[in-house]
């Protein structure tokens, strides 16, 4: 459950990221920050 959770939530960022061009390296932060902590969590 937990790693189709993070692939989920990986591919809701990218495709916010892409929306938003020129928020890309804020998302790209978060998303860097978030996909450690749910390893952390579930892994």
């Amino acid at each position: 459950m937990g790693i189709i959770l993070i692939m989920a939530v990986q591919m809701i960022l990218a495709a916010e990221s892409n929306a938003q061009v020129s928020n890309a390296e804020h998302y790209g932060g978060q998303a860097i920050e978030y996909n450690i902590a749910s390893r952390r969590l579930f892994l």
